[in-house]
């Protein structure tokens, strides 16, 4: 799916929008372009397919490029590649983000046109009937040859995708060890006096990258897995949270493991269940705000990719 951001910007510059896949597309200043959209990462990312048509130019693509983003903090990085120009700009609301695209089309188009690049095929460089084609997260302008090559990789590569299983014994451990980083985190900005969406986001990435580093592989399983048990341990975190506070708050008479048993007694005796719930679902709310996307891509990336299509 595309955003409402995008389907506007689409049309601002004259875009065609494959909705279904995130993407829009054309031609800008004479050139083909195509834009992919990823919100999890609060990105687009821009590519111009294109090569010199004779001699090599004054400025190599990957000089201007960073030449141009030198300074530029609503560029989130540039790359040249043999047969590419790639953009990514940083999601900052429409009115700035179409500032930047128009930026962009007029800088690149301008470079383009000046050294006489044409429009090609990105893998190898043939101009004639090229076609821009969608599959797994990539979109790529590809020549016939090339295509029926990138479909066949691609297909071998879902078959792969399809029979990897992973443990789940070895996955929840690394889960869990990736977990308590995000855990310690969480406990130390807390004796600052804030629970941040980002720390839970950091939980929650390093559950699932720990469930594929010993697991073998991040399928829908291990993302399940990953998501419960960051739940649970926003809950030991805060939990945590209390068993230093009353550690300190008891001048140290009692070692931090008596502290920690004693969390719950001191909550009830003191009033402050209500406050320790409170903070628990702030916790949770914070966590699902930063995190849904990242756990939304990793459930799509885990099944079966797109079928391998021709968009335009």
């Amino acid at each position: 799916m595309i955003s409402a951001e995008g389907k506007r910007l689409a049309g601002t510059f004259g875009l065609t929008v494959n909705a279904q896949n995130g993407v829009f597309f054309g031609t800008v200043g004479g050139y083909s372009v195509a834009v992919a959209e990823n919100t999890s990462q609060q990105k687009y990312y821009i590519t111009f397919p294109a090569r010199p048509s004779q001699g090599a130019p004054d400025q190599a693509p990957g000089d201007f490029l960073h030449s141009f983003a030198a300074g530029r903090k609503d560029l989130a990085g540039v790359a040249a590649q043999e047969y590419s120009l790639h953009i990514a700009v940083q999601m900052r609301g429409y009115k700035k983000v179409a500032e930047t695209f128009h930026a962009v089309f007029q800088a690149v188009t301008g470079y383009l046109t000046e050294n006489r690049f044409v429009s090609c095929c990105s893998h190898c460089g043939e101009t004639q009937e090229t076609g821009l084609y969608v599959y797994g997260n990539t979109c790529r302008t590809l020549c016939p040859d090339c295509a029926v090559k990138a479909e066949a990789a691609y297909q071998e590569a879902e078959a792969r995708q399809a029979q990897e299983k992973s443990s789940l014994p070895l996955g929840l451990l690394g889960a869990f060890l990736g977990s308590l980083i995000g855990a310690a985190v969480w406990v130390a900005v807390y004796q600052l006096g804030y629970i941040a969406g980002a720390i839970g986001l950091l939980l929650v990435f390093c559950a699932m990258t720990g469930y594929r580093k010993l697991g073998g592989c991040l399928d829908k399983k291990g993302v399940l897995a990953t998501v419960i048990l960051s739940v649970v341990m926003v809950f030991v975190s805060l939990y945590l949270c209390y068993g230093v506070a009353l550690y300190r708050g008891m001048d140290k008479a009692y070692n931090i493991f008596e502290c920690l048993l004693a969390v719950p007694a001191f909550l009830s005796s003191s009033g402050l269940t209500g406050s320790f719930a409170a903070e628990l679902f702030t916790g949770y709310g914070f966590m699902a705000v930063a995190s849904v996307g990242m756990i939304v891509q990793a459930f799509r990336a885990a099944g079966p990719g797109p079928a391998f299509t021709r968009i335009g």
